[in-house]
């Protein structure tokens, strides 16, 4: 049976004797629980499973054991093999740093438990306890913690060893004097360590492409939680819809570079840039993917994200294009021109009547000018087949599409939207008395009263001689 130093094995156990001890072993193990359920916090790192010994502990002096990490992390969990034996209080587990190679002072995280709480004592192998850490420590690999077992003064228990030095990674170490930890040579206790370690994970990103240049797409990259080392892992790019290339360019969409994402020690976040290619192209949202590798002390969560390069370029709007309308190259109907009829010669006749004279500045009744040009009976039969998109030939009316002067200044030429959503125009001649034209604008609604000149001629156009009426916005302002 182990003791202190000096060392002393079970065989040769002088303080309770053996079959002294041996009976108050068996009499306190009717009393106590079995061992706890093993846990499974963490993933199982350091281990050091074997036991042909056992430690004794107590009058509150603390064993320790150190070990090595293999993987950064969290230490969440610790097993032992400790057995009660006889007393009352509690005992405490620690893990402490390492300093020159022996336990240190610093505790980074610790447990209380009762001395009853451990199975009672009844041979070797002793029963493996588990003990999570309610505030894991961070550990990280290939550095040297201890983990430290204090009794209270009024309890015994034992601790599970190995005298033959199986563990290289770490040693046991004794408090002799109290308060300073001494190496005993050849000599390692039984433990196992779990630790979790953090997730490395990306997720998605999106950026408006821009017009030129570039623009950074940023993807997040996080730590579930923070550890003493830096995290870093290699990233590549992929095509999603849109396409990579070295430099921006034709047909490149984002520089694919690839590389190297970091996380510092004790840090949570990092980022992945991308550089995206601005251009004028109307296209659909185009994407991107990134896809990271295994990480240096941590495991990988989420490996891959999608990037949108957000189109920001929009398809020009039409702008409505006025249908050029031929000017009319006719003339105003002429006024018809006076006939002189000879007066008649006088007879001695009492009934002789005379042909009245018709002055060359009166025009003809039938031809005044307030009167509507008389159609014949061929233009008639003409109207019926050419009288399209609603025209009439003594009314007409449509949206103003159109106004401009008459090159002699006397009228309008007022263009307006006919037949089936507004796709004929006619020209419409607003005279301008006095030289005062009136207050016709495009988008207007435009009624004119008249008569169509040059009746089934394309070119033709309407003549509002008997006047017009505007409405705009609804409301009649002429």
């Amino acid at each position: 049976m182990l003791r202190r130093l000096p060392i002393r094995t079970l065989a040769h156990a002088t303080r309770l004797g053996a079959l002294g001890l041996l009976a108050v072993l068996v009499a306190v193990a009717a009393t106590l629980p079995p061992a706890g359920p093993l846990l499974a916090a963490g993933t199982l790192d350091q281990s050091q499973p074997s036991q042909n010994d056992i430690l004794v502990l107590d009058a509150g002096v603390g064993e320790a054991q150190t070990f090595t990490a293999g993987v950064t992390g969290n230490l969440d969990q610790i097993d032992l093999p400790l057995a009660f034996v006889a007393g009352i209080g509690t005992f405490t587990i620690e893990i402490r740093d390492v300093v020159g190679g022996a336990p240190g002072p610093t505790v980074l995280a610790s447990t209380t438990q009762p001395v009853t709480s451990l199975p009672a004592f009844i041979g070797l192998p002793v029963a493996f306890t588990s003990f999570p850490l309610s505030a894991p420590p961070p550990v990280v690999a290939g550095t040297q913690y201890a983990i430290a077992v204090r009794p209270p003064a009024l309890a015994t228990i034992v601790w599970g060893v190995d005298t033959g030095d199986p563990y290289g990674a770490g040693t046991l170490y004794s408090e002799i004097p109290p308060g300073t930890f001494n190496l005993v040579l050849g000599f390692d206790a039984a433990f196992r360590t779990f630790v979790t370690q953090a997730a490395l994970s990306i997720a998605n990103a999106h950026v408006a492409e821009g017009n030129s240049g570039t623009t950074n797409l940023v993807f997040p990259v996080t730590l579930s939680f923070p550890i003493g080392a830096a995290v870093t892992a290699l990233y590549t790019l992929g095509n999603g819809t849109a396409s990579g290339g070295p430099a921006c360019g034709p047909g490149v969409d984002f520089i694919n570079t690839g590389g190297t994402v970091t996380i510092p020690a004790n840090s949570t976040t990092g980022t992945i840039t991308v550089p995206v290619c601005g251009d004028l192209d109307v296209e659909p949202d185009e994407t991107v993917t990134v896809t990271l590798g295994a990480p240096t002390n941590a495991v990988l969560g989420t490996a891959s994200a999608t990037g949108t390069i957000l189109n920001d370029d929009a398809a020009p709007t039409a702008t409505p294009t006025l249908t050029p309308t031929a000017t009319p190259t006719g003339t105003l109907p002429p006024t018809a021109t006076p006939t002189l009829t000879p007066a008649a010669t006088a007879t001695s006749t009492a009934t002789a009547t005379s042909t009245p004279i018709v002055s060359s500045n009166q025009p003809p009744p039938e031809d005044d000018q307030d009167k509507k040009p008389k159609r014949t009976e061929a233009q008639r039969l003409t109207e019926q087949h050419t009288n399209t998109g609603g025209r009439d030939q003594y009314h007409t009316e449509g949206q103003v599409v159109a106004v401009e002067r008459a090159p002699d200044g006397t009228s309008l030429l007022v263009t307006i939207a006919l037949g089936p959503g507004g796709s004929e125009r006619l020209v419409v001649r607003v005279p301008c008395p006095g030289g005062t034209c009136p207050d016709i604008q495009v988008g207007d609604e435009l009624e004119a009263a008249g008569y169509q000149n040059g009746v089934g001629d394309p070119n033709s156009y309407f003549v509002a001689s008997d006047g017009v009426t505007v409405t705009r916005n609804g409301h009649k302002v002429r």
